[in-house]
């Protein structure tokens, strides 16, 4: 798995915050129906993926993270079947 050591590691469609916040906003109002009313970068970013913590309108809070390779959401799975609620639900949207 290639790391992203910067922005300009991902796909030329995602090579800068603006973008990214972009394709954020379309993906929550797709998927979801719903508008962001913020999203933020952590202050520390994983070396495999870029990730917005999002709040909606309606508040709720969720997760975007954008990744080179395909997100094994198995592992999600598992983790939900054995701890419950405590695991948040996770997908991975098809790639366009």
């Amino acid at each position: 798995m290639p790391a992203i050591a910067s922005d300009k590691d991902l796909p030329k469609p995602l090579d800068n915050p603006m973008k990214q916040t972009k394709r954020a906003k379309k993906l929550v109002m797709e998927h979801l129906g719903s508008v962001i009313k913020s999203a933020e970068k952590p202050p520390l970013q994983g070396m495999f993926s870029r990730t917005y913590f999002v709040t909606l309108a309606d508040a709720c809070e969720l997760v975007v993270q954008y990744r080179t390779e395909p997100l094994n959401t198995n592992a999600f799975k598992l983790a939900k079947d054995a701890l419950g609620s405590f695991v948040p639900d996770a997908r991975a949207l098809p790639r366009k």
